[in-house]
């Protein structure tokens, strides 16, 4: 057959989706792909998996932006870096919000926030901190697959879900998210032994 696309009508509780989503049937070897991988493996993992992408794209420059001031093992890279990823991931918010998803868009978004607001406190090499709560393993943890997955980003996406998932508190449907201080959950301060800094790795 020469298809290089399906045409995928998404359903939630709300009901049949009216978008239609283009699935590239050829991996990678589109830049579609990339955006699709990522966006449905963090859908999975906020348990939004129905949810359609839509026309939504993530550039993967813009990873590599983010990766490039991470490498700059400088506080002020280090801030700029979770900012710019905060504003990367950002059309996961919309997705969330086209399908519906309110809860999951409540928890989502408060994750992003807490990338641009929280607390942070950062030691080249050894911790990185927001709130308290450390995302230096899951950090490295991105950058690596990220490098190491050229042709399933699938991982890629895996991996900044588990970054996100720390810092996404529990949220009501009827509550907007709250990251004040007073209500961010407390997190194992842990140091990196043993680990490999990857933001200190060369290209």
């Amino acid at each position: 057959s020469d298809a290089t696309h399906l045409a995928v009508a998404a359903e939630n509780e709300v009901g049949v989706g009216q978008k239609l989503t283009a699935v590239n049937l050829n991996g990678d070897q589109e830049g579609d792909g990339f955006s699709t991988r990522v966006f449905l493996s963090i859908l999975k993992g906020f348990e939004a998996q129905n949810c359609a992408t839509g026309g939504h794209q993530l550039e993967k420059d813009g990873w590599e932006q983010i990766v490039a001031l991470m490498v700059l093992r400088t506080n002020s890279g280090m801030k700029e870096a979770l900012t710019k990823l905060a504003d990367w991931l950002a059309p996961v918010s919309q997705i969330l919000e086209d399908c519906h998803a309110e809860t999951v868009k409540q928890r989502f978004s408060a994750a992003l926030a807490r990338l641009k607001t929280g607390e942070m406190k950062y030691k080249p090499g050894t911790a990185l901190t927001l709130d308290e709560i450390s995302i230096f393993p899951k950090v490295n943890s991105a950058i690596q697959s990220y490098r190491n997955t050229r042709q399933s980003f699938t991982n890629f996406g895996t991996e900044l879900t588990n970054l996100l998932s720390l810092l996404a508190p529990e949220v009501s449907t009827s509550e907007e998210p709250d990251v004040s201080s007073s209500s961010r959950p407390s997190g194992l301060k842990l140091r990196g032994m043993g680990m490999t800094d990857m933001t200190g790795a060369s290209e």
